[in-house]
């Protein structure tokens, strides 16, 4: 029922008026009374001897029809009577339903009372940059800016002081002789990893700390594994990642360094990644920033403060003992086709790698190791005469054995078929000794080595 309408039958049917008993049927039957008597009297002059009909005045005193409003209350007024209670109902819903609004209203003002009132802000698709690497691709939101750190392509956050380099792009073929797939094998790889990493930051009186999971399922056929690193446990500085796909045969790793949470970023970085696409490697080295490296050789390092209180040798050849120019030196030992590295030039009994290696010098020996031959034109023009062809090796290393923490961890962290490429440029300072370039093919990274006898 529509509350706004009156759908009431209170009043009933028309009533049909009648005359009542003793009511004259018409006004002409004053004339049915008269005789064919002779004429009367004027009436004034007769004598009142029988009761005269009663004036209209007096016979409308007699009991007439009720009045109509009275009538009407005859009927059955049933409907009439319920009609008032339906619409009171109507009215008590009506004001419920205005009541739960206005209770719903307060409600609302209190729980918005203080905040300010802001625009509705349309959800933003943040736009987005393709970054370029060495074989592979992603995309960057635009808060990621372009650069370089060192030889190394570079994205830096200005938001949070967070840097991340593109280190490497290899084959994973070339260091990896077992099926990736297996456990044991993304465990050699995983820890062989580490030991590269560990022996650099030693340079930076840092340490690198293992995750709990190795390696794990990142998108498509793609596997993902990363280390933390800092002064210590509970102050680190960033991660290094390694990103595998042996459908492409390819290994990419990268290193990221931040102020901020190294958690929250690794969110951040892992979200840009999960849009790589890596070419398919099929061996050599590709990574053009090499080149690059090797065309601005003009600057030779002559670090001479580092070289105090070591014994240099004057013997121009690869053969013989080389410590690093750093604050925290490294040191490189050549004996026949072995070589050994050890994490410090005092401590020859532990943490160390030995191998075998191979080496060839000049265009030849570049092409070796995957680079132009043509780059050697650059290295002897930019040297200023103090570099030929035969000072130029480029090596490929066999790593054999390694003993880390006076252990052997060869069966557990190197992985059988692993080869190392670098390329040595020997360059003679008269007494300040014998110096050593050294790149190494498959991160780019550049360090500087005297020659001294031990």
């Amino acid at each position: 029922m529509d509350p706004n309408q009156n759908n009431f039958n209170a009043l009933g049917p028309k009533p049909e008026f009648s005359t009542q008993p003793g009511e004259p049927d018409d006004m002409n039957q004053y004339d049915s009374q008269q005789s064919s008597e002779p004429v009367q009297q004027p009436m004034y002059q007769q004598p009142m001897q029988q009761p005269m009909q009663q004036p209209m005045y007096q016979q409308y005193q007699q009991p007439v029809q009720q009045p109509m409003y009275q009538q009407y209350e005859q009927y059955d007024n049933s409907d009439y009577d319920d009609a008032p209670k339906k619409n009171n109902l109507w009215m008590f819903i009506l004001l419920g339903i205005v009541g739960l609004l206005v209770i719903i209203g307060i409600v609302m003002l209190v729980t918005n009372k203080g905040k300010k009132d802001k625009p509705v802000e349309e959800p933003t698709t943040e736009e987005t940059v393709t970054f370029e690497g060495e074989g592979y691709k992603f995309e960057h939101g635009v808060s990621w800016a372009e650069g370089k750190n060192g030889d190394l392509k570079a994205l830096r956050s200005g938001d949070n002081n967070t840097t991340l380099l593109a280190l490497t792009t290899s084959t994973l073929s070339d260091n990896v002789d077992c099926s990736f797939e297996d456990e044991a094998c993304q465990s050699k790889v995983y820890n062989m990893f580490y030991e590269i990493w560990i022996s650099q930051l030693s340079n930076e009186s840092l340490s690198l700390f293992k995750n709990d999971t190795v390696f794990e399922e990142f998108k498509d056929d793609i596997y993902i594994a990363y280390f933390n690193y800092g002064k210590n446990s509970t102050r680190l500085k960033g991660r290094y990642i390694i990103l595998i796909s042996e459908d492409k045969n390819a290994i990419v790793t990268f290193r990221y360094s931040t102020e901020d949470d190294v958690e929250d970023i690794y969110k951040k970085v892992t979200k840009m990644l999960s849009t790589i696409e890596i070419e398919e490697q099929t061996g050599g080295i590709n990574n053009p920033s090499i080149g690059e490296y090797l065309d601005k050789l003009s600057s030779w390092n002559r670090t001479t403060e580092m070289r105090n209180g070591l014994t240099l040798s004057k013997e121009r050849t690869l053969t013989g003992g080389w410590v690093l120019l750093a604050d925290n030196p490294t040191y490189w030992k050549f004996e026949g086709n072995k070589f050994y590295w050890y994490q410090s030039p005092d401590v020859l009994d532990n943490n160390y790698w030995e191998g075998t290696f191979t080496f060839k010098t000049g265009k030849e020996g570049l092409e070796s190791v995957g680079l132009e031959g043509s780059k050697m034109d650059v290295i002897t023009n930019n040297s200023a005469g103090t570099v030929t062809e035969a000072d130029v090796y480029s090596l490929v290393l066999t790593p054999e054995k390694i003993i880390s923490g006076g252990e052997d961890k060869t069966s557990t962290n190197l992985t059988p078929g692993t080869t190392w490429k670098f390329v040595w440029i020997l360059v003679d300072h008269g007494d300040e000794g014998i110096e050593a370039q050294v790149l190494n093919v498959m991160n780019s990274d550049a360090t500087y080595y005297v020659k001294v006898i031990k």
